[in-house]
């Protein structure tokens, strides 16, 4: 039987694992957005919902572009702040993604945000900053732990989907990965008018205006998740991009250390082929490795660096 008919569910803010979310469906024969989907009887949802893709990403969604739509028989992931009940539908609410019950609204035009997206050869996550007020959408770990982790740290919990004032000045942008090897950030912004925002990465100390080029970078699973600042003021960072390692004769050369020097090599499946230790300035590690691709990383007292050489 073809359901017309709008599709009511309880809300709490409960439980063993995942407190406050829901997993809901679309009930009707044709796709359905964000704005289907009604807070009623004191209920609240937090901003935004995710959606289970087959890689096994659990991928945060604004709910506000054109495309977002919730197709016929799928599940989204809701958070409810507060209890109540949750209306599903057929027409969308009359005032653009009213999420309360209390009156709290905010609408699709206009809405200022960022968008941010890290992803390898394979995978792919993004995290997003909306400046409003209201409640964000809290992280949470994919189902496949070789797709990275990029969120918004808060003081009161890490998020996919951020609210925050559009006068700050920093945003903490924090990644995660089980799998060594590169990636990239980019950044999207929708109705702001920034000419400029400096992505920091403070394990390299490199800075570019992510609005004029993409950021390429090396990663491995041991870094400290607290590596990237967005900022609106390039005047705040200075930088340090001095080389460090080459290869010659087919030995791996580091130099440029400062202090005692803890040395790992990485091949290009994500394993430890050297463990050593240096307080010389320079350091050679002898011929021993085949051709290809090897990451270093050199944590000494400027901090962590990773570079990615050629072996021939």
């Amino acid at each position: 039987m073809i359901n017309t008919n709008d599709v009511t569910y309880s809300l709490t803010t409960d439980g063993e694992r995942l407190n406050g979310f829901h997993l809901v469906g679309n009930p009707f024969t044709h796709n359905i957005t964000f704005a289907h989907l009604n807070a009623i009887e004191d209920a609240e949802l937090v901003n935004g919902y995710y959606v289970l893709n087959g890689e096994g990403a659990w991928g945060a969604t604004l709910g506000s572009n054109e495309d977002d739509v919730i197709k016929v028989g799928q599940g989204v992931l809701v958070k409810a702040k507060s209890e109540g009940a949750l209306a599903i539908s057929r027409q969308p609410s009359a005032v653009s993604r009213q999420r309360s019950g209390k009156g709290q609204q905010t609408t699709d035009n206009g809405q200022q945000s960022l968008c941010i997206s890290v992803s390898n050869a394979k995978y792919s996550d993004r995290a997003f900053v909306v400046f409003d007020k209201g409640v964000g959408l809290d992280k949470m770990n994919h189902e496949n732990e070789d797709i990275p982790l990029l969120y918004i740290p808060m003081e009161d919990a890490d998020y996919a989907i951020a609210m925050m004032d559009i006068n700050v000045n920093e945003i903490p942008v924090n990644f995660e990965t089980n799998v060594m090897g590169e990636y990239t950030i980019s950044l999207r912004q929708e109705n702001c008018e920034f000419d400029e925002l400096y992505l920091l990465d403070k394990e390299t100390d490199e800075k570019v205006n992510i609005l004029e080029q993409d950021y390429t970078f090396i990663a491995t699973s041991s870094e400290n998740p607290e590596r990237f600042i967005l900022m609106k003021d390039n005047g705040q960072q200075t930088t340090d991009n001095r080389p460090w390692v080459y290869v010659n004769n087919g030995d791996i050369v580091i130099y440029n250390i400062e202090g005692d020097a803890d040395i790992k090599i990485f091949d290009a499946l994500g394993r430890c082929v050297y463990q050593g230790e240096s307080s010389d300035e320079t350091t050679r590690i002898a011929n021993g490795y085949s051709s290809g691709v090897y990451m270093i990383q050199k944590v000494d007292d400027n901090g962590v660096k990773v570079q990615k050489v050629m072996i021939d």
